[in-house]
């Protein structure tokens, strides 16, 4: 059973005011929201939105990476908010978080509000009004893909049946493609980063304790220290429970795996006009990174299908 979430005592791990809402909604909203620095959604549309700005012209990006991170702010933002959403979806339909018909009502609200916050946050993105409405198109797109995982259990295919598309999938595929477009990448690009993502959270997603795994690959795809071991954890993060729950296989983590790795070799040939190297090598890109202390965007990639799985078998070994 897990454990369920009082909408009166809930203890929110994001401060944010949210005027408006009642109190009982505001606790869930919340709580239901993760803190950027932790959240790898956001971490997969941040470094996206990285990879995409190397491919462009640079006129497209007036000011370099400074352009970079004022058009990703409200972009990631938004991202925040619909990760917030899925999870009170998730929690409504396979757990008792909210199991009296107050909390459940409540609950509803609280997903309600972020999924309508998600879309206006995404229109505070300086970008032309044409790639607003892409940016919308990507958004209803992934809940709409969400909608329909969410709604095949309870048609009887439930959480254990998701191996190939969890819901932390969907989140991520939304999240790369938006910060892709933000900056205009291309479409290779973006398809490239759409299926690193998906592969490397559906591998996360099936791996054993999965959340310390989640937290070092936020940690390396952010450019933090990469095995360090995080120093405010009081703040844990909130899983996915039924997937946390299925049983580890070996051979569907290493498959995912080598999933995200060819997806990351079309990334390499793309940024750098080269075919990539090795997965198992070391790089002049790793070991003499020009990306700042721990990486560019692409050695980050790379080492974040590796670090966190060091006890799974590799192909490339």
């Amino acid at each position: 059973m897990s454990e369920r979430t009082s909408t009166s005592d809930t203890t929110g791990h994001v401060d944010r005011p949210f005027p408006g809402l009642a109190p009982p909604v505001r606790a869930i909203v919340s709580d239901a929201l993760p803190p950027h620095d932790r959240s790898l959604p956001v971490a997969l549309c941040t470094i996206a939105g990285e990879v995409g700005a190397e491919t462009v012209p640079d006129r497209e990006l007036e000011s370099g990476s400074r352009a970079v991170d004022r058009r990703l702010e409200p972009v990631t933002n938004a991202v925040t908010s619909f990760e917030g959403y899925a999870r009170i979806r998730h929690d409504l339909l396979v757990t008792d978080r909210y199991d009296r018909d107050d909390d459940r009502d409540a609950a509803v609200l609280a997903s309600d509000y972020l999924h309508a916050a998600a879309y206006t946050m995404l229109d505070e993105a300086p970008v032309s009004d044409r790639r607003t409405l892409e940016l919308y198109r990507i958004m209803i797109d992934g809940s709409t893909a969400l909608s329909h995982r969410f709604l095949s259990w309870t048609d009887g295919d439930g959480p254990t049946g998701t191996a190939d598309c969890p819901p932390e999938a969907t989140l991520a595929e939304t999240a790369t493609a938006l910060g892709a477009a933000a900056v205009g990448a291309t479409s290779d690009v973006r398809s490239a980063m759409d299926a690193y993502g998906h592969a490397l959270t559906t591998a996360l997603s099936v791996t054993p304790s999965s959340d310390a795994p989640r937290e070092t690959a936020v940690r390396v795809l952010t450019g933090r220290e990469s095995l360090e071991t995080s120093a405010d954890g009081d703040t844990p993060s909130r899983g996915w429970a039924s997937v946390q729950a299925r049983r580890h296989d070996p051979s569907a983590v290493t498959s995912h795996l080598e999933r995200a790795r060819e997806a990351l070799s079309r990334l390499t040939r793309r940024v750098d006009g080269t075919d990539a190297t090795p997965v198992g090598s070391e790089s002049v890109s790793e070991t003499q990174p020009s990306g700042g202390p721990y990486g560019s965007p692409v050695a980050r990639l790379r080492r974040a299908t590796r670090i966190p799985f060091q006890d799974v078998p590799s192909t490339d070994e």
